[in-house]
């Protein structure tokens, strides 16, 4: 007996060192296979997409020296630290798409390495692992990685500065073996440090970092506390509390000092950029909707999450247990556990106390991560959770539980790469075709005119052409300057972008739809391009008093001229009137129609471009209603041509209104000339 069990003594001492081998072997392995796995996801596809506005405004910042940037930053509600980053980056790389964006995905999978370490450190292997496949393959997380923008960074450096504070947090449990080693040799001194100034990094990176900074305000407060309840029981001393917070006292203040300089510009910024809510309204409960979904699976949840949501919040409960080990045993495993609740719900109370809308959800990246460890610490505690039933596979159930879970989500998070690659309703604005669509129909003495300033900087990143660009309104005299361009250039392109922010009195396209002909309005994603034509001096009305229905009039027309090239445009100026207020929006339709009768082109809107609504027509009053109607370049040249008006409802089923004896008016005989 007892030569038997010296003789098991041995292997039960080689074993456990070799399983503990294994088991971190395993671990690095699967950290590296996740790692190349989301380095694939986000570089594949990476310039696939066009650049969109806001990335256009990376590119012009980049571009800048950095005194210039800094200045240009001051009127504007972002702070410089990225953009003096990239463009560095930009000057190594170069200024493609591809090189743009590779700068988020570097940060998108160093935010990824990171969530490993920070997963470590509060719950263990399994669970930092569990948290990295999550991140992995949220959709958030590829989609801003693969966006010229400064969220993956904010990631990385909040889940950085999680990490330096936990380690400053650990500090003071670590046993004394370098009491007698000068102060700036020693951890607490150390992580002190590295927390100021890569606090300082996030506060120059994003102005949501501060909230990182809260949360670990309020966690600091549970652990001092905690601390310091622990030194009274024992009766110890109370230095190390104080030690503690001095240390971290210290440390904010430094960030502080290092962000005093541009402290004033930040609250000149954030005071004066008033409401950030400016979409239409949003109910809470689509709001809470977006916000668990995104932050869970990614921007394409609601087509691929399916019923998986119930998993997710499973995850999470297990995750609040306390389970034999997950985590150290110290003392402190459920203050770690309140470290990504405590991040998860302050992000919630910021949102819904400033009111921002899902809009602003790009801000979640470093919030996303925060409910990847809590999901992840939930895979944990099912996988060293033990059942009264022992013996196998009963006692195996609850690890098969967590393994089949994690993997159904993995699996439903990358049903979402599909949509986020190839569905419409996922893709960037293409100024890329835009731009090129400009460019196919632009001629000599063309200009071009953009909605926005920050708008001639995604522009300019592909425009070749050789038409003048004018981003308006650029001065106090905007009506002056659009007329002076329609002196200079017979046919504008203008392209429309957040004119709601950006020109809310809606002076520019009031001021061309009022003083020039409106060729053809065009969505293209989020922006509209809308073509027009410089007025030409009419020759002579005539005279109609035709009755559209029973109260509208039209009084009197014009025509540019009854002779046309292919390729020109038909100038129409109508003057309408009514005898009664009308409930009802009609829209005009102007058609030219072959010799045989068929459709040759048409063109249909409300009056004055959509700013003279027929619901807002007051009897007595004469509404001018300009059109222009762009005569195709393919058109054969001859006679016998007819343009024909009417007006229909705007909405359906879209019945034209009478006149005469038809539905529609005659008003000239065209020719087009070779």
């Amino acid at each position: 007996m007892l030569s038997g069990q010296s003789e098991s003594l041995p292997t039960m001492q080689m074993t456990t060192p070799s399983l503990t081998r294994t088991n971190r072997y395993l671990t690095w392995a699967a950290l590296v296979a996740l790692l190349l796995i989301a380095a694939t996801i986000r570089f594949t596809n990476i310039s696939a997409q066009s650049l969109w506005y806001d990335e256009g405004t990376t590119v012009g910042r980049a571009m800048r020296d950095i005194p210039t940037l800094i200045e240009t930053m001051q009127a504007n509600i972002h702070v410089p630290g990225y953009f003096i980053l990239v463009g560095i980056w930009e000057d190594v790389m170069g200024n493609s798409e591809f090189a743009l964006r590779s700068f988020s995905a570097f940060f998108s999978l160093i935010s990824i390495a990171l969530t490993y370490a920070l997963g470590r450190r509060l719950f263990g292997r399994i669970a930092a692992i569990a948290a990295v496949g999550f991140v992995t393959f949220n959709t958030l997380s590829i989609y801003y990685a693969q966006e010229a923008r400064m969220y993956s960074m904010l990631a990385a450096v909040a889940v950085l500065s999680m990490y330096v504070f936990l380690r400053l947090v650990d500090e003071p449990s670590q046993p004394a073996t370098a009491s007698a080693a000068p102060w700036w040799k020693r951890g607490t001194f150390r992580w002190g440090l590295a927390l100021a100034l890569i606090n300082s990094v996030g506060m120059y990176t994003h102005y949501f970092f501060p909230l990182i900074m809260l949360v670990q305000g309020i966690m600091a407060v549970l652990w001092l506390g905690t601390l310091a309840i622990r030194q009274w029981r024992a009766r110890d001393s109370q230095r190390p509390v104080l030690v503690a917070l001095a240390t971290y006292t210290i440390a904010n203040l430094v960030t502080l000092a290092l962000f005093l300089p541009w402290a004033p510009i930040a609250l000149r910024q954030i005071t004066g950029h008033g409401n950030p809510s400016l979409a239409e309204p949003e109910t809470m409960e689509h709001f809470l909707r977006q916000f668990q979904g995104v932050i869970t699976f990614g921007t394409t949840f609601e087509v691929s999450m399916g019923g998986m949501g119930i998993a997710i919040y499973l995850l999470l409960i297990f995750g609040l247990l306390m389970v034999r080990g997950v985590g150290k045993r110290d003392g402190r495993d459920s203050w770690r556990l309140l470290l990504p609740i405590v991040w998860v719900v302050a992000t919630l109370i910021f949102f819904v106390v400033l009111k921002l809308n899902t809009r602003y959800l790009r801000f979640l990246t470093p919030t996303q991560i925060a409910v990847a460890l809590w999901m992840g610490r939930g895979i944990a505690v099912l996988w060293h959770i033990r059942p009264r039933e022992q013996r196998p596979p009963f006692r195996y159930i609850p690890r098969f539980a967590g393994v089949f879970t994690a993997f159904a989500i993995l699996v439903t998070m990358v049903n979402g790469l599909d949509p986020l690659y190839n569905d419409p309703g996922y893709q960037r604005d293409d100024y890329r075709g835009l731009v090129q669509q400009i460019e196919d129909n632009l001629r000599p003495g063309d200009g071009i005119i953009v909605s926005a300033p920050g708008l001639l900087e995604i522009i300019d990143y592909y425009y070749e052409g050789d038409a003048p660009i004018y981003p308006l309104p650029t001065s106090d005299d905007t009506v002056g300057d659009i007329e002076r361009i329609l002196a200079q250039h017979e046919r504008i392109f203008a392209v429309y972008y957040g004119t709601r922010e950006r020109d809310p009195a809606d002076t520019v396209e009031g001021t061309l739809n009022a003083q020039a002909y409106e060729i053809s309005d065009q969505w293209i994603d989020d922006m509209r391009l809308v073509r027009y034509v410089a007025p030409v001096e009419f020759d002579h009305f005539t005279e109609s008093g035709e009755q559209f229905g029973e109260h509208i009039t039209l009084e009197r027309y014009a025509l540019s001229s009854e002779t046309v090239h292919a390729g020109d445009a038909l100038q129409l100026q109508l003057e309408w009137s009514t005898d009664a207020p009308l409930d009802t929006r009609y829209k005009v339709f102007i058609q030219l129609l072959n010799p045989d009768g068929t459709l040759a082109t048409q063109r249909d809107s409300e009056p004055g471009g959509g700013d003279q609504l027929t619901t807002l027509w007051q009897p007595g009053d004469t509404v001018i209603d300009r059109h222009a109607l762009a005569v195709p370049d393919d058109l054969p040249s001859g006679e016998g041509y007819t343009l024909i008006l009417g007006l229909y409802d705007a909405n359906p089923p879209n019945d034209r209104l009478p006149v005469g004896e038809g539905d529609y008016l005659v008003l000239w005989e065209i020719s087009i000339q070779e």
